[in-house]
């Protein structure tokens, strides 16, 4: 598969996440956004402290690489979870 037909995409989100989890970064062609990729965080011990909470037990979950290159945690929308352009992202 060339480069320009991966990033037309050709994966369902259940592909995608399948991807995801053995730790690929995956993105949909139908996002404007450039450089843009999701990927999952595995659980464990968070280095998170302060006055408040002594450790912090942090489970599996999605995070995004958005436009200004931030990452965040994500969720589906519905139009992502019915889409049919997802790909995996070269890391």
């Amino acid at each position: 598969m060339t480069q320009d037909e991966k990033q037309h995409g050709n994966m369902v989100f259940e592909d995608a996440l399948q991807a995801m989890k053995l730790e690929k970064r995956c993105a949909r062609s139908g996002w404007n956004g450039k450089n843009m990729w999701v990927s999952v965080v595995y659980s464990g011990h968070s280095s998170v402290h302060n006055k408040h909470i002594d450790s912090l037990v942090v489970n599996h979950f999605l995070v995004i690489k958005d436009a200004l290159g931030h990452i965040v945690p994500w969720l589906p929308s519905q139009d992502d979870l019915f889409a049919w352009d997802w790909f995996e992202v070269d890391a």
